[in-house]
């Protein structure tokens, strides 16, 4: 199997006034179950990103109520405020230290098997 990349908003934080988004916290998380010598192992491996300083400007054009956002909504947000070269390290840095864990240590068995 190949590595699974998700992304996911964990919490968010917002001011009652005016019910922008003022914090958000997401988790990256790489997993991929494999067998290995005829047992399933599963491997999953996060990173966690936290922004407390985010200001909405709720006169903006693109303010989105509360109440009407989308966890795609806010992993944008996430995504765009970590810029793709970070996305794209956290994503590839998750997936080798999965795919690290299934390499073989030492291989039992003889050359004609």
């Amino acid at each position: 199997m190949a590595v699974t990349i998700t992304w996911k908003v964990h919490r968010c934080k917002r001011d009652s006034a005016t019910g922008g988004i003022t914090g958000v916290s997401a988790v990256c998380t790489a997993s991929d179950t494999r067998t290995v010598d005829g047992e399933e192992i599963a491997q999953k491996k996060q990173k966690w990103v936290q922004y407390d300083d985010l200001t909405p400007d709720p006169s903006a054009s693109d303010f989105i109520l509360f109440d009407n956002l989308t966890e795609e909504n806010i992993l944008g947000w996430v995504h765009s405020l970590l810029g793709d070269d970070k996305k794209v390290e956290i994503e590839t840095t998750l997936t080798n230290k999965v795919n690290e864990k299934f390499a073989p240590v030492a291989l039992l068995g003889n050359p004609w098997d």
